[in-house]
């Protein structure tokens, strides 16, 4: 980032909690900078985790874009070249998709979607699911909408590539059957 961004204490111990646990819930007062740590985390994970896809749904879509926007203030800072190569760039900015009821763009072969509770959101599936104001969220949207983005896998082709290929070391015996690659 070109050494823009400085973080307390706290917040490094907040974000390597999320790097490292599911299901990690964050409340906070205003002003304890949420936004900006959500921000930095879809940057982060991505580059530690290629291919990533994930989703930011918020009751409000102004929230979820909210979070965008603080990223590309970060991905954007004229010392943030190297960060700014992880990105889909337009001339010397980041480029990010803006159409009425979904932001996205593209990262370290992966991407980050911005996207409204409403029927488009049905049939998206992710890596990573970040709801923000998550309180406001029907409980009812959260276990038959968003949870089974996560059920849903991405890379189904690539699994099976492995499995075939997998298959035939094992025929050749180069391989044992407890050797297998865990999906």
């Amino acid at each position: 980032t070109g050494g823009q961004v400085r973080l307390f204490p706290y917040q490094e111990i907040i974000l390597k909690g999320w790097f490292e646990h599911n299901f990690n819930l964050f409340i906070a007062t205003r002003g304890a900078a949420k936004t900006f740590l959500a921000s930095l985390f879809i940057w982060l994970y991505p580059i530690f985790n290629k291919g990533t896809k994930i989703v930011l749904a918020s009751s409000v879509f102004r929230s979820s874009r909210r979070i965008i926007n603080e990223m590309e203030k970060v991905a954007n800072h004229k010392d943030a070249k190297l960060l700014r190569s992880c990105f889909e760039t337009d001339g010397n900015k980041i480029k990010i998709h803006r159409p009425n009821d979904e932001w996205y763009y593209n990262f370290n072969e992966g991407s980050v979607t911005a996207l409204p509770l409403n029927e488009k959101i049905r049939g998206q599936r992710s890596d990573l699911l970040i709801c923000d104001e998550f309180r406001l969220i029907p409980q009812i949207t959260y276990q038959q909408v968003l949870m089974p983005f996560l059920a849903a896998k991405g890379n189904i082709t690539n699994q099976l590539r492995i499995q075939e290929i997998e298959n035939a070391m094992i025929l050749a015996g180069n391989l044992d059957e407890d050797e297998r690659t865990i999906l």
